[in-house]
């Protein structure tokens, strides 16, 4: 699985996208189609150029991020359910650096949730960092506890190493629990769609924004973040895609 989501992400990447149009039109070259080589050398650099304009990254990211309303810190909800990110245990480096910033941005939001309404915040994710012996929802328990959580107050579910396995071992052990899930906007929707099937409420918390929602077209200087904005919503699109399949297929 790590394998197949490793490829799924580098192929959403529009620079390894430009790279294999390039190398595909390569090989129509050297196959005696020097038409079919420009057209694929063209069409990779056009590409590339799209992608690195900030508003077509807005464009992709847009009803990604801003199709749902933002609640307040002061909207109260049985549990906050923080999911989980990333945490780097390799290397040697300060506590705070091995948070990934989707991390930071969760934790600390589920901590001003926590302090506005003193619901209970439920930390889940397993053993899917690189050092196979450290839990990530342990860590977050830790950080939050940092924080100033009481330790009675924060319920640590230290499985799933996928977002529907997270939401699946959450709603088993508390099906009838209103939640107020804390997670990057980008995944709001599948979000969504996930917590519906299991017919659970849910109250969306969104962090860790890629675009602003301003739609204002503009022809800018290429931009990095704009690639990234691009691959994180060409693969939520993906994994939109993929769960409904699998949704068709079981129904």
């Amino acid at each position: 699985m790590d394998i197949v989501k490793f490829i799924v992400i580098s192929l959403t990447s529009p620079i390894v996208l430009c790279f294999l149009l390039c190398v595909v039109g390569l090989l129509c070259g050297f196959a005696g189609s020097v038409k079919l080589k420009k057209t694929m050398m063209t069409l990779s650099l056009c590409w590339l150029a799209l992608c690195s304009q900030p508003y077509f990254s807005d464009l992709l990211l847009y009803p990604l991020e801003h199709k749902f309303p933002q609640p307040t810190l002061d909207t109260k909800t049985d549990y906050i359910h923080v999911l989980g990110c990333y945490y780097d245990t390799a290397g040697a480096m300060t506590e705070i650096s091995r948070w990934s910033e989707c991390s930071l941005q969760r934790n600390i939001e589920a901590f001003r949730i926590y302090q506005n309404t003193g619901s209970k915040i439920i930390v889940t994710g397993g053993n899917f960092l690189s050092d196979k012996e450290v839990n990530y929802a342990e860590r977050a328990a830790d950080f939050l506890y940092s924080l100033g959580v009481n330790p009675s107050d924060v319920v640590i579910i230290s499985e799933g190493k996928t977002t529907s396995e997270e939401i699946e071992r959450i709603l088993t052990r508390f099906p009838h629990a209103t939640l107020g899930a804390v997670s990057s906007a980008t995944h709001l929707t599948r979000l969504k769609m996930m917590y519906q099937q299991h017919a659970s409420p849910v109250v969306l918390f969104p962090v860790d924004y890629t675009s602003t929602g301003e739609l204002v077209p503009s022809l800018k200087l290429p931009s990095t973040s704009a690639l990234i904005g691009v691959q994180k919503a060409l693969y939520e699109y993906l994994a939109i895609a993929k769960y409904k399949l699998i949704t068709v297929r079981e129904s």
